[in-house]
This record gives structure tokens, sequence and C-alpha cells, in this order.
């Protein structure tokens, strides 16, 4: 049995895959990346292959000079709760520039309180379609809002991105 076939025999896809072809599962055409699957799971990548210690986090000496610092989740949630990630940086987070103000990017929000305009509120469930990018479009000029509660005044919100 070809691998197709057992893949379909398996799965059940012949509906959907009338020529056989093992289905892709990219989200954009002609996407050049490869992603990490899955949530609450454990994942590791890295620019350069051997950067990451291996059996420890925090090793004295990291390779090629970088720094080990850990991010984590808020000090609100239990501990078990928390999570967190490691960064291999080549300058520490302490040695930023500065604080530098963004201008307002077309898609966001930060007030999601009924007054707004931008704002549409649903009971229903809601389901979209990945966002389009246009060319040259950086990180923070892709990202938009999808959901959100309350305001920045007087307490911090809630701000999922895409």
């Amino acid at each position: 049995m070809a691998p197709s076939e057992d893949y379909q025999n398996i799965f059940h896809w012949a509906e959907t895959q009338k020529d056989g072809s093992i289905p892709s599962f990219a989200t954009r055409k002609n996407d050049p990346y490869t992603y990490l699957s899955g949530f609450n799971n454990h994942h590791e990548s890295e620019a350069i292959p051997g950067t990451i210690p291996q059996g420890q986090n925090s090793p004295r000496c990291v390779r090629f000079g970088l720094y080990a610092e850990q991010m984590t989740t808020s000090f609100g949630a239990s501990r078990q709760a928390n999570k967190n990630s490691w960064l291999y940086r080549a300058r520490p987070a302490v040695a930023h520039q500065g604080f530098t103000d963004m201008p307002k990017v077309e898609g966001t929000e930060s007030c999601f309180l009924p007054l707004n305009p931008a704002v549409r509120i649903s009971p229903t469930q809601l389901a979209w379609l990945p966002f389009d990018i246009s060319e040259g479009t950086d990180f923070i000029s892709g990202l938009r809002t999808i959901a959100g509660s309350g305001t920045t005044f007087p307490h911090p919100p809630l701000h999922p991105q895409h």
C-alpha cells in the first residue's frame, strides 16, 4: 500500500483529497515558514544550531556570548499555572534604548467600553480566516486586535492579539 493510500485509510481523507495527495495545512499560500503546533506544549527553536544549552536552562556561560533571560507570566496565577520562556539574547533586556512612543496601528483598539463605536459586542461564537498580510508589513503593523475587555484606565485590560 502506498503511503498516501495508507494516510487516506487511517484519517479518511479520500473525500477531500481526490488526487491522493497528502493534505497541506499551511496558513497561507507560499508561506516560507514552518510552525510549531499545539497549545500548552513545550517547544524550542534556534536561529543558529547548537545555541540552546542541553540539560539546563541557565548555564553560567551561554554559547556565542549570549545572555540567558527568563520571561514569565503574571505572579497573580498559581505556581503550577505560570508559564515561562527562556530567551538567549545578543544584548540583555536592561540594555534597551528606552521607550519610544509608537503611532496608533490601524486595526488595533485599546478601549473596549460599549461607548466606543469601533467595538462590536456579540454574544455568539466568532471565527475568522487568517488576515491578509500586505507586502512590507512588519510585526508591529501586522498586529490586529481580535478581542478585549475593559479599558486602560483604571486597570490593565485584556488584549489578545493575532
